[in-house]
């Protein structure tokens, strides 16, 4: 692993959340929620990997739409209970909400945990119907490094191409939409990020230009193989740029995206619509995609 990643994977996972403001886990479950944890699933590689659901008890028969939410970190921290607040209040609203974890830096590359995201939604395809979710209604929210994950494992999921690429078999079920916190959508860009990165998640791919061109989610390949976007940001998220510049993007090539950009605010920082749910600002943030998820339809 690169030494700058080394040293900040040194810190712990204590001291990462408490840098980005996320909401203690007491580890009790609300009792007007029901779960199933520690489900497991194999990874991109075929090592055992982990994923949880939530749902609301009084839930009714009628299929829920899915919420499959995947976590933040910079791709070498981070697990599947690090939203759990965010989780459990999506659950409220009505949804199945799936929380998979996948590969770290230490262990994969970045097609490695492209795949392993893949493989949570196979695995989620093959319980669906068991936990009473919808397949129409399947959306994909990815938090920082997650939503760049989310983008790559979202398009693949419609084109071939990208499947070969990272290793990835057919599909099991579509996406509806794809939300984004605080993308850290650019990692090729000879930015402090990009040169950073590199190396750890692409090897030896890196020096190849026909998977680092497709490696620019701005790619029309990977734009148009992707459902409908939702981004969010701040003026006080570091990544402010990459959210700004994805939606200009997708928007310049006709793809349908929404921009939500907040103003300066001392809470109002990166990814805080899903690490510090309790805000009012990330409530209406909710609001605002739950309105986007109905005029979907």
């Amino acid at each position: 692993m690169n030494p700058i990643l080394r040293t900040v994977r040194r810190l712990g996972q204590r001291a990462v959340d408490n840098a980005l403001g996320v909401t203690k886990n007491t580890g009790m479950l609300p009792e007007d929620l029901e779960q199933c944890t520690d489900l497991a699933f194999p990874a991109g590689d075929g090592t055992a990997l982990a994923a949880d659901l939530y749902w609301k008890k009084d839930r009714g028969d009628e299929p829920m739409p899915v919420a499959v939410m995947v976590h933040g970190g910079g791709l070498f921290t981070g697990s599947r209970h690090t939203n759990r607040a965010f989780c459990e209040i999506l659950a409220r609203k009505g949804f199945l909400v799936y929380a998979p974890d996948y590969r770290l830096l230490d262990t994969a590359d970045g097609f490695g945990e492209i795949a392993d995201v893949f493989a949570s939604l196979m695995f989620l395809g093959r319980r669906l119907a068991e936990f009473n979710g919808d397949p129409q209604r399947v959306y994909l929210f990815g938090e920082s490094a997650g939503a760049w994950l989310s983008v790559y494992a979202a398009a693949a999921t419609e084109n071939v191409h990208l499947r070969r690429l990272f290793g990835c078999p057919d599909p099991l079920l579509s996406l509806r939409g794809l939300i984004g916190f605080s993308g850290m959508y650019y990692t090729t860009r000879r930015d402090p990020l990009g040169l950073i990165y590199r190396k750890d998640l692409y090897g030896e791919r890196r020096k190849r230009p026909s998977v680092t061109e497709l490696m620019d989610p701005e790619h029309p390949e990977v734009v148009s193989s992707l459902p409908p976007v939702f981004l969010t940001s701040s003026e006080n998220d570091f990544l402010k740029s990459y959210s700004l510049r994805y939606a200009e993007a997708l928007q310049a090539q006709g793809h349908s995206c929404e921009l939500l950009y907040f103003p300066k605010g001392k809470d109002l920082t990166h990814a805080f619509p899903s690490l510090r749910p309790e805000l009012p600002e990330s409530k209406m943030a909710l609001k605002r995609i739950l309105g986007w998820m109905q005029e979907l339809r």
